[in-house]
């Protein structure tokens, strides 16, 4: 759904982070939000070739960013709603219900985490999404992605 935009942000985010002048005292920021929907076009779904709108409504989203001296922590919170409209008219509408969280750490030393917990189920289907990756002095040391289906037609 909106991962890829999530994951660039949070990128987007952390380079900005880098840039940022350290404070001795902590600094933390946060933003919740409830409510919001937007509608988007896929040209095909998890399960193949079968092109939809789908509009998501979002009932929380909670952004966290945490400053310690010159180490950061973000965290972002998302559980919602969708609602999948398929172009076939013969495969069935489907509503489901997802929850997700990204955390970003940098710390002293340019060591840099991500990592990415999403899942969603949909009516007869389960999605599993993980991504975890920590760079160090540029370098990857852990790299991990698991993508788990069940229930696709």
């Amino acid at each position: 759904m909106r991962r890829s935009y999530i994951l660039a942000a949070t990128a987007a985010l952390a380079v900005l982070l880098l840039g940022g002048s350290p404070s001795r005292a902590a600094t933390a920021f946060t933003l919740v939000s409830h409510g919001d929907t937007g509608t988007e076009y896929h040209g095909e779904d998890i399960c193949g070739d079968r092109a939809n709108w789908v509009t998501t409504t979002l009932r929380t989203t909670v952004d966290h960013l945490t400053q310690r001296g010159d180490s950061y922590v973000f965290h972002f919170v998302e559980t919602g709603t969708y609602h999948v409209d398929f172009v076939d008219p013969g495969l069935a509408d489907q509503d489901s219900q997802f929850t997700g969280s990204n955390v970003v750490v940098l710390t002293p030393g340019q060591t840099f985490v991500l990592a990415s917990t999403w899942h969603d189920f949909p009516t007869g289907l389960k999605i599993w999404e993980s991504y975890h990756l920590t760079l160090v002095d540029g370098q990857a040391v852990i790299e991990r992605y698991v993508l788990r289906v069940t229930g696709c037609p």
